[in-house]
C-alpha cells in the first residue's frame, strides 16, 4: 500500500505540474478502485479527496471542491474516531494489566505477611524445646551424681528433641510444598 500511495502521489503531482488532465484523472480513478477494495484505509481516502480538491481548485469547479471538502471532513472524523477507539483499547489494556499487577502485588504481600507470621511463630516454637534441652543439660551437669534426676532430665531432653525435630520437619515440608507450587506456576 505504501508503494502504491507513493507512486500515486508522484504521478498526481507530475500531472498537476504538467497540467496533464488525463494522467491526473487516471491516478484519481486508480486510487478510487484501490479504495473500493480496501475501504478501511481511511488515510488513503483522505489523500484521494485532497487530490480531488486540488484538481477541482485548478479547474475552478466549486461544486467538486465542496464535495471533496465534505468527504475530507467525513474521513477526518473517521480517522479521529478510529484513533479514539484505539486509545480506549490501549487504556483498557493498560488498566487491565495494572489491575493484574496490583492483584499480584496484594497476593504477594499477603503471602509475605503469612510467611513472616509463620516464621515468627515457628522461631518461638523452636526456642522453647531448645531452651528446655539446654536447661536439662545444665541440670545434668549440676546433678551428675543423682541418677534419678539425670534420668528425668534425659527423658525431658528426648521429648523436647523429638518435638524440635517435628517442628523442623514441618518447616522443611512447607518449604518443599512452596517450591513445588512455584514450579507449577
Amino acid at each position: 500500500a505504501a508503494e502504491f500511495i507513493d507512486a500515486c502521489q508522484s504521478m498526481f503531482y507530475c500531472g498537476m505540474k504538467k497540467k496533464n488532465d488525463e494522467l491526473i484523472l487516471r491516478v484519481i480513478h486508480q486510487m478510487e478502485v484501490y479504495f473500493k477494495g480496501h475501504p478501511d484505509e481511511t488515510s488513503l481516502a483522505l489523500m484521494l479527496e485532497d487530490y480531488k480538491y486540488e484538481y477541482a481548485k485548478v479547474k475552478h469547479d466549486v461544486d467538486s471542491m465542496i464535495t471533496a471538502l465534505k468527504n475530507m471532513n467525513i474521513f477526518n472524523e473517521q480517522i479521529i474516531e478510529e484513533s479514539q477507539n484505539r486509545r480506549i483499547q490501549e487504556l483498557d489494556t493498560y488498566f487491565h494489566v495494572n489491575k493484574k499487577l496490583y492483584d499480584a502485588k496484594v497476593q504477594a504481600s499477603k503471602a509475605n505477611h503469612v510467611k513472616t507470621q509463620f516464621l515468627s511463630n515457628m522461631s518461638h516454637d523452636m526456642r522453647t524445646p531448645i531452651n528446655g534441652i539446654m536447661g536439662m543439660l545444665a541440670m545434668i551437669k549440676k546433678y551428675r551424681d543423682n541418677g534419678n534426676k539425670v534420668d528425668d532430665c534425659l527423658e525431658k531432653i528426648d521429648v523436647s528433641s523429638k518435638h524440635l525435630l517435628s517442628l523442623v520437619n514441618d518447616v522443611l515440608d512447607m518449604n518443599k510444598l512452596e517450591l513445588n507450587t512455584e514450579k507449577m506456576e
